[in-house]
């Protein structure tokens, strides 16, 4: 599923970012990315639009908290997501030691500034049993091939088909 965030919800993307990293560098939070300021900035940004990409294609309401760490969105059901956004066109799910307290994991990929195309998502103790991949910290990984598809309205029906309304 591809979607087009316009001017508006980029510069939002980045209003965001912006407030994340000031409360965190206030607060004294040690910041987890490697590299200058401007890479920083620039990854923040990327995570917030990946953010907003999917809370928009589900009509779900974005994390508006000052900090980073917690769920990027809950469902109706009350589940919690973690969305990761990357620009590599290979790249899998990743996920911390640090953030591995979710129901669910989506993965964003970014087409262009304003493209983003949501690859697919697993339940958070399918990637807690994946495999460590090495790196500091240690990072749960599975490739884009184990991931479900995102391309449905209501990507959930298979395990919430209780929840939903009778036909």
């Amino acid at each position: 599923m591809v979607v087009m965030l316009d001017t508006g919800e980029r510069e939002f993307g980045r209003f965001m970012a912006n407030r994340r990293r000031e409360r965190s560098a206030a607060a004294w939070r040690k910041d987890r990315l490697v590299g200058d300021d401007d890479y920083k900035m620039e990854k923040e940004i990327l995570g917030a639009c990946g953010e907003l990409a999917f809370t928009t294609a589900f009509n779900l309401s974005p994390d508006m908290k000052d900090q980073s760490g917690g769920a990027d969105a809950v469902l109706p059901g009350g589940q919690t997501v973690d969305v990761k956004t990357t620009s590599n066109l290979f790249s899998g799910l990743r996920v911390s030691g640090i953030a591995e307290k979710f129901d669910v994991y989506v993965l964003v990929r970014q087409i262009s500034v304003k493209r983003f195309y949501i690859r697919g998502w697993a339940w958070g103790e399918e990637v807690r049993a994946s495999p460590l991949h090495a790196g500091k910290p240690d990072y749960h990984y599975m490739p884009p091939s184990r991931l479900r598809n995102c391309n449905c309205k209501n990507f959930f029906e298979g395990r919430n088909r209780s929840e939903l309304p009778a036909a």
